[in-house]
């Protein structure tokens, strides 16, 4: 089961990129969108049945891939227990909310470009780790390091400023 838990993490690049191609790469050069815009169909609308249509669509790859590990297991003597298959589901259910999450934060670049190119780009730099690989790198910095808050509290000669003592628990004047 440890290659199939490896591999479910390479799913959230390959079934996202694959759905996030198919449902929006040719709606833009056939003006279908413009099309159904044109017929009084709200954007909104619109934005939204994408949306669902990926979710759908993602949902469907991943249960297909479940059913074909469980028939598979067999042939190759592997059985697993209730709680392998429990962690495979909750593992498929975190792959499912990635994909939806990173094709929604892509869906914005292609409706603002009317293209799809930038947001493959975009959402390989997110599935992939890219995105989180520079945050980490730039949070590690130690000229972001010593921002924090105790730099922008509230002095005395601001008209916002109460004395007192104040913790978790609230302010004690």
């Amino acid at each position: 089961m440890l290659a199939v838990e490896q591999y479910i993490g390479f799913l959230t690049v390959m079934i996202g990129l694959v759905e996030l191609l198919s449902v929006f790469s040719d709606d833009f050069k056939a003006k279908t969108m413009q099309v159904a815009i044109g017929l009084g169909i709200f954007r909104w609308c619109i934005v939204l049945c994408k949306l669902i249509e990926v979710m759908v669509l993602v949902l469907a790859d991943l249960l297909i891939f479940a059913l074909v590990v469980f028939i598979a297991a067999p042939f190759v003597r592997v059985a697993p227990n209730v709680q392998q298959v429990l962690e495979m589901m909750g593992n498929l259910f975190g792959v499912w909310l990635g994909i939806i999450g990173f094709s929604s934060l892509c869906m914005i670049l292609i409706f603002f470009t009317q293209g799809s190119m930038g947001a493959v780009v975009l959402y390989l730099a997110l599935a992939s780790g890219v995105v989180n690989t520079l945050f980490e790198i730039l949070f590690s910095m130690d000229a972001v390091k010593s921002f924090h808050l105790q730099l922008f509290r509230l002095y005395g000669d601001s008209p916002l400023y109460r004395p007192g003592i104040c913790t978790d628990f609230g302010c004690v004047q």
